[in-house]
C-alpha cells in the first residue's frame, strides 16, 4: 500500500512539473507575439546604443552597455538575424520566468493552468508583452521590481534566496534607473515586513543583502566608466541630461543670471543666447543645439575628453540651480512626477520617424531588409486600439490597487501587503526619476504600469483559493 501511495505521489509531482513546463512555454510564446506580428523585434532609437557593446569594442557613454554585453554571445552569431531573434527569445524566457515565479509565490494554491491563463490575459491587455518584445532593457524593469520583492520578502537562509539577489543584480545592471528602483522597492518591502512583525535581525540581514547588491552594481558601473573614460561615476553623462531638464524648467537660466561672470563657466555663459529651452532639442537637436558639436559629435568620434569640460560645466550649473532653488525644484519635480505617473500609453517608440538608425546597418548590414520591412518601420501597427486596451487595463489596475491594499490590511496578509507596497513605491519612484530628472514620455511609465493589474489579478486568485476567512501571513 505504501509503495502504491509513493508511486502515485511521484507521478503527481512529475505530472505537475510538466504542467508548469507547458505553462512556461505558452506564456513565453505569448510574450513573443508582438515581435512575430511585427516580423522583427520592436526597436527604439536607443536600441543601437544598448546593443553597441555587443557589436563593437566600445562602451557607450550615455547608456548602460551591460544589456548588450549580456546578450553578446547571441548577437555575435554568424547569422545576425538569427542572433537577434535568439536574443529576444532569451529575453522573453527571462521575463516569463520572473513573472511566473512571482505568481507562484503570491498564489501558491492556484493550479498551473490558472496561473498561465492569468498571465496570458495580462500579456494581451497590458504593455507587458510589447516591452518584452522590444530590444530594450525596459523589458526587465517590471521583472526587476518583482525580483527585488521576491528576494526582500524571504528569509535570507531560505533555499534560493541568494539566487534571487543575484538575479536582481543582473537585471539592475541594464539601466541606470534600476538602481534607484531597487533601493525604493527594498525600503518599502522591508518597512512593511518590519511593521508586520519580522524580527530585527532578519530585517537587518535582508537590508545588508540588498545594500551589498546595490553597491556591487554601482561599483560595476563606476569601474567600467573609470577604466574606459577616466570618469569614476555611475553615469558619466548625467550632468548633460540633468542640465537639459532644469534648463527647460527655468532653473538653470536663473542660476546663470546670478553666477555668470563669477564661478560659472565662461564658455557656457558665452553660449547662453544659443541654448534652446526645449530639453529634447538641446540633447538631440543636432545643429539646432550648440552642444551637438561640442558634446554629441565629440563622443561619436571617440574624442570624449574634449566634451568633459562642457559636461562638467553643465553639471555645475544643474547642481547649483537645485541648491539655490530647492523649493522650486521640488514643486516642478512633484508636478512632473504626477504627469509621468499618468502617462503610460503603449508603443511610445518614436518609430518610424526616429528609428531608421543607420548605426544598426553599420553593425550588421544584412539586418537592413528585415528592419525596414517590419510593420513598426512601415507604420502599420494599429496603435490606437492597442493603446485603448492597454491604457484601460492599466487605469483599472491602478484604481483597484487601493481597495486591494485595504483588503490586504484587513486580512492581515503580510505577503500581499509587502507586494503592494513594493509595487506602488516603485511606480512612484519610476515616475519621479523619469519625469523630474529626465522628461515625460509614455514609454518610461508603460514599462512598469502593467504591474498594477498583475498584482490585482494574482491577489484575487490568492484570496479566492484561500477562502474568505483564511489569514495568509507569509
Amino acid at each position: 500500500m505504501n509503495k502504491l501511495s509513493t508511486s502515485l505521489e511521484r507521478r503527481t509531482i512529475f505530472s505537475r512539473r510538466w504542467h508548469w513546463v507547458a505553462v512556461f512555454a505558452a506564456v513565453a510564446g505569448v510574450m513573443l507575439l508582438p515581435a512575430a506580428y511585427n516580423r522583427f523585434p520592436l526597436i527604439f532609437p536607443d536600441t543601437a546604443t544598448y546593443v553597441g557593446a555587443a557589436y563593437e569594442q566600445r562602451w557607450p557613454l550615455d547608456r548602460s552597455g551591460f544589456y548588450g554585453l549580456f546578450f553578446r554571445p547571441l548577437l555575435l552569431l554568424s547569422n545576425p538575424l538569427l542572433g537577434v531573434w535568439l536574443t529576444i527569445v532569451a529575453q522573453a524566457l527571462i521575463v516569463t520566468g520572473v513573472v511566473i515565479g512571482a505568481a507562484r509565490r503570491i498564489a501558491p494554491r492556484s493550479r498551473p493552468l490558472t496561473i498561465g491563463l492569468l498571465i496570458i490575459a495580462l500579456a494581451f491587455v497590458t504593455t507587458l508583452s510589447w516591452h518584452t518584445a522590444q530590444l530594450m532593457p525596459d523589458a526587465f524593469t517590471g521583472p526587476l521590481i518583482l525580483a527585488i520583492w521576491l528576494a526582500a520578502s524571504r528569509d535570507l537562509e531560505r533555499s534560493g534566496t541568494a539566487l534571487l539577489w543575484l538575479l536582481a543584480a543582473v537585471l539592475m545592471l541594464f539601466h541606470y534607473t534600476h538602481i534607484g528602483l531597487v533601493l525604493a522597492g527594498l525600503v518599502a518591502c522591508l518597512a512593511v515586513c518590519a511593521l508586520n512583525g519580522t524580527n530585527r535581525v532578519e530585517i537587518g540581514k535582508r537590508a545588508i543583502a540588498g545594500t551589498l547588491t546595490i553597491a556591487a552594481v554601482a561599483a560595476a558601473h563606476i569601474t567600467i566608466h573609470g577604466t574606459y573614460f577616466g570618469r569614476w561615476t555611475i553615469s558619466p553623462m548625467g550632468g548633460h541630461f540633468l542640465f537639459a531638464r532644469l534648463n527647460e524648467d527655468g532653473l538653470v537660466p536663473l542660476w546663470l543670471d546670478r553666477h555668470c561672470g563669477q564661478e560659472a563657466s565662461k564658455a557656457l555663459c558665452d553660449l547662453r543666447p544659443q541654448i534652446p529651452r526645449d530639453s529634447q532639442v538641446l540633447l538631440w537637436g543636432d545643429e539646432a543645439s550648440p552642444f551637438y558639436e561640442r558634446v554629441n559629435l565629440k563622443i561619436e568620434r571617440d574624442r570624449e575628453k574634449e566634451a568633459w569640460p562642457w559636461i562638467d560645466a553643465m553639471n555645475q550649473a544643474a547642481i547649483g540651480s537645485i541648491k539655490e532653488q530647492p523649493i522650486r525644484f521640488l514643486q516642478i519635480a512633484a508636478k512632473q512626477t504626477i504627469d509621468q505617473f499618468l502617462h503610460f500609453a503603449a508603443l511610445d517608440d518614436e518609430c518610424p520617424k526616429e528609428c531608421k538608425s543607420k548605426v544598426w546597418f553599420e553593425y550588421r548590414p544584412t539586418l537592413e531588409p528585415s528592419v525596414q520591412s517590419s510593420r513598426q518601420l512601415r507604420d502599420e501597427i494599429a496603435r490606437g486600439p492597442i493603446r485603448a486596451v492597454t491604457s484601460a487595463a492599466a487605469i483599472l489596475g491602478l484604481l483597484l490597487l487601493i481597495p486591494m491594499a485595504l483588503l490586504a490590511v484587513r486580512r492581515r496578509d503580510r505577503l500581499a501587503q509587502s507586494l503592494i507596497a513594493t509595487v506602488v513605491t516603485c511606480l512612484i519612484a519610476n515616475a519621479a526619476m523619469a519625469g523630474a530628472l529626465s522628461d515625460v514620455h509614455d514609454r518610461y511609465q508603460s514599462r512598469v504600469v502593467w504591474l498594477a493589474p498583475f498584482v490585482v489579478l494574482l491577489l484575487a486568485a490568492r484570496w479566492r483559493n484561500w477562502g474568505s476567512n483564511s489569514v495568509a501571513r507569509t
